[in-house]
């Protein structure tokens, strides 16, 4: 595991470290009942679903990808459904047009 700067064995603003999962990242993590979704920012790797509810020994459970150019940095779960939010860049048009469009997609 990389060694934190300021992450002291007591902890860093209180907090400790009780366990460690390893996975692609730079999105949003969402945790409900027991589980944390964790949304990644580069294809292919589209939303990862870890098992915490031993959070000394979190394991995944899930892992959904997406197509390729698109990244999902978003999730939510509600009422045992997951809402993803899928984005891609615009295929460029006459008018230079360089924003990116969204999707989102759901699963139960």
């Amino acid at each position: 595991m990389p060694r934190i700067k300021g992450l002291r064995k007591i902890g860093y603003f209180g907090l400790r470290k009780i366990g460690y999962f390893d996975c692609p990242g730079g999105g949003q993590v969402y945790v409900n009942k027991g589980y944390a979704y964790v949304a990644h920012m580069d294809g292919p790797d589209g939303t990862t679903i870890v098992d915490v509810k031993d959070p000394k020994r979190p394991r995944s459970v899930a892992h959904l990808q997406v197509p390729p150019g698109v990244h999902s940095h978003k999730v939510r779960v509600v009422n045992d459904l997951m809402l993803v939010k899928w984005e891609a860049p615009r295929p460029t048009s006459s008018r230079q047009d360089s924003g990116a469009g969204s999707a989102s997609t759901t699963c139960r």
